[in-house]
């Protein structure tokens, strides 16, 4: 014979899942929208990529000088630069025909610029854009042609210290020196940029809080809609009086929407990896560096996701306990989603580690802010902190259902109801 704890957990299950918003929230849209925004993004770099092979650009020359000429013969010899060279009598002129050919930039070279180079005197040459999408792509194409000039400008250098002191390397003195940038990462050297790195590291910890933020608010909103909902069609009156404990009635409807929570943790975190495996798994292969969340990283995170979920549930069900009916508990929410959002927003705005001491203390006693925290130890390596940090998220949540259970041994639960009276006017 089925336990009563049993029916209650099946009972609560089958009322989650009947309620379509539950299941597309946490089963069905993190499977699917992870890895479609994934290739999508891929799909939007690598379209990206392809659009700056070659970018068209006009030129202007209004010196037609031995330098003027052998810029562009530069220029167009370049891949990356389909050059077209405008034959108008001003840069009007030139900026309207460029409009029209619907090229992105204009390159200006004005007259005396081969006299000015000739006679070692600085010349300037005028790049105009054209900002018509506001899009990424079309500043990344004025660093494709600067990249293109500054080679050209290298060049120009070279060619004048060699006329000046033909017996001096032009190289040795343009360029003495040169840097060579090398990063070390979790023991090991590896020659790349730090910015890189960073950048990778940036999209990974920024894109899993946001996941992890709404997972929470979805979690505690089915939570508080599942109690809410019962005293608001009169049903837990009559649950109540079934001959069971109040503490299992508290335990299987905590429990159903833990099996909800706990399958919702492993899916987006299952998700979520293969979102970060489709943009980043072609670069990080490429240039051969440990960087990312390990296998035993990943279920780290897995834990401290479930249980900050227990312990958002076991709130949202408190909290609801107040309420007269769905809405009422869905505006009680309003402090936890405070609770979520602020931790998110001043954790992506800045390292923890420089924060005062206050703002530390309270970010931390937030049991929201860890699963933040983990992320960014997670990909430090530093475990011993996550095991801190799951510590307190398990510590706080059974404080959070120990008044939980108070509350559902009393008849609060029925009748417990926050009201707002105006003060009668005399």
């Amino acid at each position: 014979m089925r336990s009563p704890l049993a029916t209650i957990i099946i009972k609560e299950l089958k009322d989650l899942l009947r309620d379509p918003r539950v299941f597309l929230g946490i089963v069905v849209m993190p499977i699917i929208i992870f890895p479609i925004m994934g290739g999508a993004v891929s799909m939007a770099q690598t379209s990206t990529y392809e659009a700056l092979k070659t970018v068209k650009v006009a030129c202007l020359n209004l010196d037609h000088g031995q330098w003027s000429e052998e810029l562009i013969s530069f220029m167009d010899s370049n891949q990356q630069i389909d050059l077209i060279v405008l034959d108008a009598q001003s840069v009007q002129d030139a900026v309207a025909e460029t409009a029209k050919l619907g090229a992105p930039m204009l390159i200006v070279i004005p007259k005396g610029f081969s006299e000015n180079l000739s006679s070692y005197t600085p010349a300037v040459i005028s790049t105009i854009y054209f900002v018509k999408k506001y899009s990424f792509t079309e500043p990344a194409i004025g660093d494709v042609v600067n990249s293109v000039l500054h080679e050209f400008s290298e060049l120009v250098s070279s060619k004048l210290v060699e006329s000046a002191a033909p017996n001096v390397n032009p190289e040795a003195v343009l360029a003495p020196f040169s840097v060579q940038e090398e990063t070390w990462i979790k023991g090991n050297v590896v020659r790349i940029a730090p910015e890189q790195l960073i950048g990778v590291v940036l999209t990974q910890s920024i894109m899993l809080p946001v996941v992890i933020m709404v997972l929470i608010l979805v979690a505690a909103q089915v939570a508080a809609t599942s109690v809410a909902m019962e005293k608001e069609e009169k049903t837990l009156e009559t649950l109540l009086t079934i001959p069971v404990s109040r503490f299992t009635i508290l335990a299987g409807k905590l429990l159903g929407s833990v099996a909800i929570a706990g399958l919702g943790a492993v899916v987006y975190t299952a998700g979520f990896m293969m979102y970060m495996n489709a943009i980043m798994g072609p670069f990080l292969q490429a240039l051969n560096v440990p960087v990312g969340i390990t296998p035993l990283g990943y279920a780290i995170m897995g834990v401290s996701i479930f249980l900050t979920l227990l312990a958002a549930l076991a709130i949202a069900i408190t909290v609801s306990v107040f309420a007269e009916d769905v809405r009422g508990a869905q505006s009680l929410l309003g402090f936890i989603i405070i609770l979520v959002i602020i931790p998110f927003i001043v954790l992506m705005t800045g390292d923890y580690e420089y924060f005062p001491l206050g703002l530390k203390i309270a970010l931390f006693a937030i049991p929201f802010s860890h699963p933040i925290l983990v992320v960014k130890a997670l990909l430090a390596e530093d475990y011993l902190f996550t095991a801190y940090s799951i510590a307190y998220i398990a510590a706080f949540t059974v404080v959070v259902l120990y008044v939980a259970a108070k509350f559902f041994a009393t008849e609060k639960i029925v009748t417990a109801k926050l009201t707002f009276k105006r003060k009668a006017r005399r």
